[in-house]
């Protein structure tokens, strides 16, 4: 994701050695990420002018123009080649340029030309055993048949490639081809047979996921292949009535699988197969007074599953999920915007009228079906990742956190596993609080000491605040608190870090893989510093923050932020270590924590308290 850093080695290859045509494709894959889509076609023009390239290559213009809108240009320039390579006597070159043009010709809504092409592509690949080349020229070929009106012939022959996709496996022909034959059943009415097929495919996904060692491989290889559960969901969300019970069962496969994985990997579960809950055993994990709204985001649509004692249903939410977008980007951008180095008040207006109408469109739907619910377990998804739900408005001068608890949880599966949300901490639990040079770090140190139980704090400032120390020592402690600079990298989620001492073991900086690789089985890890709770998107995974990363090294509990923190944290953790400390759970201290702050006119602003946030973990097993 570092592209602007990739775009200057690139150039510098390109400038070494000009007739590279492989530095001209990376140039255009990096300046197309970058939108930038004038030098995206000079480049892979430069790619397509240059002859180094091996018998199963073909020219990137054509994908670059198509991608732009400009198909007549594109399927032109890929025919001239396909008919290059016929010449040629390449033979799988023609076969793959016949290919790609099948695609194309669909993506321009040309299912007739489409067809001409893939059955090219069949014969060719039937004449010479190409067996890998003849599932994705069949699939093409029944996805073509299907848009063309042969709907018949089109089911046909997808049920076909799909039964060859699975005698001759590989995982990617697996899913493209199920995901082919799902689509093309919902698209005649048979939604039961069309979830069958998708959960062929997502089966593919998840037995591979499962198979990959690093939380953030497994997290980036389903982000990729996210469609199977996003045409099931969507088919779900079409129905009349929605099944909710089917709509959960879903929406737990497709979100923060990954996480629920790495998670029960930490703490010893195996390989971190966690089974799917239905309806009624999240009733059963429900506390009193709590309920679950279960968010779901897609390309077009956003929906909430509701589930509380007697409840249980799933609603089509009244906003595009671009429109949520742009409301939760008016919210954050003046909390996260620093002018020379800091963060100025008088310029991070908090945008009401977005507030509010995040809170009319996303929560008070669901909120209306719900009686004497006081405390809520949200599943976000999408933008909702990065909503501050406590500082929706509520009123002209009431916030949702007045009224509500909130829990964010990132996956139905974690309930299942007991999250600390309801809970109180063990009176006896031990903090250590490392300490680096933030802003009113010392203030905040002091309160720590002052709310908690004597004897159970332990500091390490400077110095003695190490990396090494965190890593090999901390996690001795029930809670752990992190008062420091940290930094989340959207870039690269591999580089978000928390700035610890150096020594001569490690560099200093705790990166979000060590804390994964360490392992951190705490009760409650608190994060007092800059966007811990931010971080690079990834579709069903969400946010790959800090904050995840201490999840999936198996904390019970994490406190983290929104956008950066200040020297007021210091009253905030006052009160919220109070609060632990009088018996409070986690949820119920933070929020008062909040409220201590709302009433104060100096600490009143959204920005001292709207962007902390609680995230329940897996915890352990009974």
């Amino acid at each position: 994701g570092r592209l602007e850093d990739a775009l200057r080695y690139y150039r510098q290859a390109a400038s070494q050695s000009p007739v590279l045509s492989a530095t001209w494709g990376s140039l255009a894959r990096v300046f197309d990420g970058l939108g930038w889509a004038d030098s995206a076609l000079w480049a892979a023009r430069r790619h397509d002018e240059h002859g180094d390239w091996g018998p199963l290559d073909v020219p990137l213009l054509p994908a670059v123009l198509a991608d732009r809108g400009r198909f007549e240009e594109a399927t032109a320039s890929l025919g001239a080649w396909a008919e290059i390579q016929s010449r040629r006597q390449n033979i799988r070159g023609a076969l793959i340029a016949h290919t790609h043009l099948g695609e194309l010709y669909l993506r321009r809504e040309k299912p007739d030309s489409a067809l001409v092409h893939t059955l090219r592509a069949e014969s060719l690949a039937v004449g010479h055993n190409q067996l890998e080349e003849l599932i994705e020229a069949r699939r093409l070929m029944g996805e073509a048949m299907m848009r063309s009106g042969s709907v018949d012939d089109g089911l046909a022959t997808l049920h076909q490639v799909a039964d060859m996709a699975r005698a001759f496996p590989t995982n990617d022909a697996v899913m493209r081809t199920h995901v082919a034959l799902g689509t093309a059943l919902a698209r005649v009415g048979r939604r039961g047979e069309a979830l069958q097929a998708l959960a062929m495919a997502t089966e593919v996904v998840e037995e591979t996921s499962a198979g990959l060692e690093e939380d953030v491989d497994r997290a980036r290889y389903r982000a990729r292949n996210l469609d199977p559960f996003e045409v099931a969901i969507g088919l779900l969300l079409e129905a009349s009535p929605i099944d909710a019970e089917a709509v959960v069962h879903w929406s737990q496969r497709r979100k923060g699988a990954a996480l629920a994985q790495s998670a029960a990997r930490a703490l010893g579960y195996g390989r971190g197969r966690v089974e799917a809950m239905t309806v009624g055993d999240i009733r059963r994990a429900l506390g009193p007074g709590e309920a679950l709204l279960d968010y779901v985001v897609l390309d077009s649509v956003v929906a909430v599953t509701v589930v509380a004692e007697e409840q249980a249903e799933t609603l089509i939410l009244p906003i595009h999920p671009q429109h949520l977008h742009t409301l939760v980007d008016r919210l954050r951008r003046p909390m996260t915007t620093s002018y020379a180095g800091r963060i100025d008040l008088a310029r991070a207006n908090f945008n009401t009228e977005a507030a509010r109408e995040l809170f009319r469109t996303i929560m008070m739907p669901g909120l209306s079906l719900l009686g004497d619910v006081r405390r809520l377990v949200v599943v976000p998804d999408g933008s909702i990742h990065d909503t501050p739900l406590d500082a929706l408005s509520t009123g002209p001068t009431t916030a949702l956190v007045d009224d509500y608890e909130v829990v964010e949880l990132p996956s139905i599966r974690f309930l299942g596993q007991r999250p600390l949300s309801g809970e109180a901490l063990d009176p006896a639990a031990s903090v250590m609080v490392l300490a680096g040079d933030a802003p009113g770090v010392n203030d905040e140190v002091a309160s720590i000491g002052a709310a908690w139980h004597a004897g159970r704090v332990a500091v390490r400032l400077g110095a003695r605040a190490s990396e090494t120390f965190a890593r090999r020592g901390a996690t001795s402690y029930q809670i752990i608190h992190f008062a420091s600079h940290a930094v989340a990298d959207a870039g690269d989620p591999l580089a978000s870090h928390i700035r610890l001492a150096a020594d001569t073991a490690n560099d200093g900086f705790l990166h979000a893989s060590e804390i994964v690789d360490t392992g951190m089985p705490v009760q409650l890890a608190v994060l007092s510093a800059c966007e811990t709770a931010a971080g690079r998107f990834l579709r069903g995974e969400g946010l790959m923050s800090l904050g995840r990363a201490f999840l999936a090294g198996g904390a019970q509990g994490v406190v983290g932020t929104l956008w950066p923190v200040g020297p007021a944290t210091a009253g905030l953790m006052e009160a919220f270590y109070a609060r632990l400390a009088a018996g409070a759970a986690p949820a119920a201290a933070l929020r008062e924590a909040k409220l201590d702050l709302r009433r104060e006119p100096a600490t009143a602003h959204p920005f001292f308290w709207g962007g902390f946030v609680f995230m329940a973990g897996a915890g352990k097993r009974d």
